[in-house]
């Protein structure tokens, strides 16, 4: 342009040095456009090559509609059944789902698995790329929201979104891919709502341009939503841009100036100017007369000034492109949002049919007797979400048990509760109130950032936030990430901000001294006065971007603010990366996850029996009996913990009789009925193993009252009625519980009277892969007969799906003993497809326990034939000989797996499982020293073999102790 006084320039020397900054700046922000989202994705490389972990292992591994995806688009019955799931694979009509729907997520899943199956690399690698996408579309939001700074503002909000350690549960995680995939959508619909703005003041193109441009942004958080349902809260991002953009906001602001502030405002300003006018030696009267002879006013009343302003400005003409939007495209895209929202809340809420519910485990306040208990703690986790964004210093990805409630006002985290929601609304007032002070164009791009930068950090976290419904969880880093959006806006603009010396409130630097020269020409003076007011409000005269330029800083910014702001920059990039590359090692393996999460948060007692489960998985039993006596420190009481020691006792140590003390513990603390049966079924283990059979029928009894209809448990009862007819004894009591359950157990229903046919339960639904699914979640809850049955009904109502379902009916009839109908169903399995290999190895299994011998042989045989080198064959097949006595048939079939190549997990496993029979047949044979070299070398293939461990143990002292003796 050559008018350089509109640019607030007075020399073409000027203009010039400005467009080179111009040009400096945009190609700042192509590097950083580049550079940053690289940042962002590289940052995470050490969890790359990590495992599945934590929620991974359910979510995609165990996952159903992920790992039965073949032919997903060909197969109608697979999509329906992906789609009616919830994000763990169960049907959102199971009573026993957990309503989570996250279709579109799933969906990316199955992409993966499709492409390399339970490799977790390209599983990490697609979280990495989205989270480098988000922070490009963070940067662009930014620079759409703000034009003051705009270039250092967005680089820098893209730099702190791009290394928050928050953000590692989400990125790291491969469950959390739903945040990163739903961020994506929002930030990509806000966008496009922003930029659609214009056109809606064009012409007949324009508008209709606009019209497509904010219904494609409605639809994108619509999927946003089917990504993760707190995507539809971008829904009321759009709704908060447009109200910036009609003038809305600001004439809410001047109402509430009005209604709360006005007359103190005025009084204060007063008070202000009467100071700032007074100068040594003179009275007030004077230096009034003083300033008013030169027709001048140092501080004019802000009322008259800013309610003239509130009568000219309608709109917000501080967002890009921003002009005049006419009151129907107002009206049109206010009423195309909210309509969206509640037509996918119908839907959702039809598709989900009921809410779940929450036990105190996992949402303590949730199910707090007192009112005030559950809003002081609903509060105070509000405030450790937003602590966990503002110093990211302590990180877990379970805490449960860690906070506890708030159950009066006399608790100290009551006071920094109403501290942090006192300052919460006092900023959000605050930045409204910024919108009414006198003309600035800096102060109405301040007001647009702070504005739009508290509704990205408040609006997402409002489904997390327990306000409208309670949540399963406590706190979870994972739900910060599309907040921090906000967080990362704010803290980016008050880093530039002190860089610049720049303070919205003064209208000038942080010295008081203003930073820019404003176009007057948009003003008249007053007739009173010389002071400035708008110019006549019209249509043609309404400031637009058109028309107004950007006020031009006419004063350097002092170099301490620049140090100052770097500084801080950099020191919290520098914690940033730290904080990050360490969580994100971290997340490598379930070990050292929990590990680390024992380190910085040692009293949370559930991380320490979830590194004791690690422990256990990995055979070292003494690691993980400590680990979960560790938590018992902690809660004496907490019921995962004494039942791993229960079952640990029992089964590692043989030690009954301890199991017991941790059990009556565990059934303190048993709050759901399925829990209360398992805690009762396994007491009735170990009193059946100490003999006690009157004491061992009576728990699996009460199991069963638990549990009604639990196969294994029916099964376990029968067998101790018939060891109390020969063994009889007092009957015994329930331990007592710390409290009564929250739901007490269910009697059994009673049994047909025809027991050899019982009569069959209706299906609950017809379609096959409702049935496959909802059998899948009965069978996770031990509701046996329930499973079997859902899972016949699907093989005999989907061919597609009838061999899984029979494959899974005969694992459970193998479970409860019933090995004839395992059989039958595998043979029928044979009969389809006498190719099949599971099926043939799991016949022989079956006929194995049979005791059918000779058929299970055939069966192995006939397998070998086809695949000679699978080293489980081979090692059945030696097993089985070795079982008969024909030791050197076992022997000649256990060293062809010894002979096999393949240096693969599975195969040393094997080979030491063949070693150690090998070192029996030897034991057996009177040639102790060959036997412990083979127990040796069982254990250097595979050290965490327990039976080798003792029996090189036993043997290595027996052959110590015969030394001893001849010596």
């Amino acid at each position: 342009p050559t008018n350089y006084r509109q640019l607030g320039c007075h020399t073409k020397t000027t203009n010039m040095k400005l467009c080179s900054n111009a040009w400096a700046e945009r190609l700042v922000l192509l590097l950083g456009v580049v550079f940053v989202p690289l940042l962002a994705a590289t940052a995470y490389k050490k969890s790359l090559g990590g495992a599945f972990v934590y929620d991974d292992i359910k979510c995609v591994v165990e996952n159903i509609v992920v790992t039965d995806s073949q032919s997903f688009l060909s197969s109608p019955d697979k999509i329906k059944r992906w789609w009616e799931a919830d994000y763990w694979g169960t049907p959102l009509a199971d009573p026993l789902s957990h309503k989570s729907w996250r279709p579109l997520t799933t969906l990316s899943f199955i992409w993966n698995y499709q492409r390399v199956g339970l490799n977790p690399y390209e599983y990490h690698l697609t979280n990495m790329v989205l989270h480098g996408i988000a922070t490009l579309l963070v940067i662009a939001t930014t620079a759409t929201v703000t034009k003051m700074y705009t270039t250092w503002t967005a680089l820098v909000a893209g730099l702190l979104f791009a290394l928050h350690p928050m953000h590692s549960e989400s990125v790291s995680n491969i469950t959390n891919r739903s945040e990163l995939l739903s961020l994506v959508l929002q930030l990509l619909g806000f966008v496009l709502h922003s930029w659609s703005t214009p056109c809606m003041s064009s012409g007949a193109m324009g508008r209709l341009a606009g019209a497509v441009g904010t219904t494609i942004a409605a639809v994108l958080m619509l999927v946003a939503a089917l990504c993760k349902e707190t995507g539809v809260m971008g829904l009321g991002l759009l709704l908060a841009v447009d109200c910036m953009r009609s003038g809305v906001v600001r004439q809410v602001a001047f109402w509430l100036r009005a209604l709360l502030l006005d007359k103190v405002y005025a009084w204060l300003s007063a008070t202000t100017a009467s100071i700032k006018v007074k100068k040594p030696g003179k009275t007030k009267r004077a230096a009034q007369a003083k300033t008013e002879k030169k027709g001048k006013t140092d501080a004019p009343t802000p009322v008259a000034v800013d309610q003239n302003y509130a009568d000219a400005a309608g709109q917000d003409t501080s967002l890009p492109g921003a002009q005049s939007m006419p009151w129907a495209a107002f009206v049109f895209r206010c009423t195309l949002t909210v309509a969206a929202g509640v037509a996918f809340m119908i839907y959702r809420l039809a598709i989900q049919q009921e809410t779940p519910e929450w036990y105190s485990s996992t949402n303590p306040a949730a199910n707090a007797d007192s009112t005030l208990t559950r809003w002081l703690t609903y509060g105070y986790l509000d405030w450790f979400h937003f602590r966990l964004l503002l110093i990211p210093n302590i990180f877990c990805p379970d805490w449960r048990n860690e906070i506890g409630l708030v159950e009066s006002l006399s608790d100290p985290n009551a006071l920094i509760t109403l501290v942090f929601f006192t300052v919460l609304v006092s900023g959000c007032i605050a930045t409204l109130l910024l919108m009414t002070l006198p003309l600035a164009d800096e102060r109405h791009h301040a007001a647009t950032i702070l504005t739009l930068g508290l509704a990205w950090l408040i609006l997402p976290f409002l489904p997390a936030s327990n306000a409208f419904f309670p949540v399963g969880f406590v706190v979870a880093e994972r739900v910060t990430y599309a907040p921090s959006v906000g967080f990362c806006m704010l803290l980016a603009t008050a880093i530039v901000w002190l860089s610049k010396g720049y303070c919205p409130f003064t209208g000038g630097n942080l010295s008081g001294k203003s930073t820019a020269k404003h176009d007057r020409s948009r003003f008249k003076e007053d007739g009173n006065s010389s002071r400035f007011v708008p110019a006549q409000a019209t249509a043609n005269s309404m400031p637009t971007t058109s028309t107004i330029n950007v006020a031009q800083p006419v004063s350097k910014t002092p170099p301490l603010f620049t140090l100052m702001g770097t500084a801080v920059l950099v020191v919290v990039l520098a914690f940033y990366y730290q904080g990050l590359t360490a969580r994100d090692a971290e997340w490598g393996s379930e070990e050292q996850l929990w590990l680390a999460a024992t380190k910085s948060c040692p009293h949370n007692y559930v991380s320490h029996v979830l590194l004791g489960n690690v422990y256990d998985r990995q055979g070292r039993v003494d690691e993980a009996i400590a680990t979960f006596k560790q938590a018992l420190t902690y809660n004496q009481y907490y019921m995962h913990a004494n039942l791993n020691l229960a079952r640990m006792y029992r089964e590692s140590k043989h030690d009954p009789r301890a199991a017991i003390t941790y059990l009556e513990a565990a059934f303190q603390s048993a709050d759901e009925p399925s829990m209360q049966g398992h805690v009762l079924y396994a007491l009735g283990l170990c009193y059946r193993d100490i003999s006690e059979y009157s004491k061992s029928h009576y728990f699996f009894e009460h199991a069963l009252k638990a549990q009604p209809h639990n196969k294994r448990y029916e099964f376990d009862l029968q067998q101790a009625k018939q060891l109390l007819t020969t063994h009889p004894s007092p009957p015994p009591t329930l331990p007592p519980q710390k409290k009564a359950p929250s739901s007490p157990p269910t009697p059994p229903q009673q049994q047909p009277k025809n027991p050899t046919k019982p009569a069959p339960n209706p299906l609950p639904t017809e379609d096959p892969h409702q049935l496959f699914n909802m059998a899948v979640s009965a069978a996770k809850s031990q509701k046996f007969d329930a499973a079997i049955q859902y899972f016949e009904g699907a093989a005999e109502r989907s061919p597609d799906l009838a061999k899984q379902a029979r494959d899974y009916a005969a694992s459970l009839y193998t479970d409860l003993g019933q090995h004839r109908k395992a059989e039958q169903l595998y043979r029928v399995n044979l009969k389809d497809d006498s190719t099949d290999e599971s099926s043939m190895f799991n016949l022989a299994l079956v006929l194995r326990k049979q005791s059918k011998d000779a058929d299970a042989i055939t069966v192995l045989q006939d397998l070998l034939k086809t695949s000679p080198k699978a080293p489980k064959y081979l090692y059945e097949l030696a097993t089985l000989y070795f079982e008969q006595q024909e030791t050197q048939e076992s022997i000649k079939w256990y060293q062809q797996v010894l002979d096999l190549k393949e240096d693969e997990h599975e195969v040393r496993q094997y080979k030491a499982k063949s070693l150690v029979n090998i070192g029996v047949i030897l034991y057996k044979g009177g040639n102790s020293e060959k036997a412990l070299e083979m127990f040796e070398l069982a254990l250097s293939l595979d050290p965490t073999h327990q039976t080798a461990r003792a029996n090189r143990d036993n043997l290595k002292a027996a052959i110590e102790a015969t030394h001893t003796d001849k010596n």
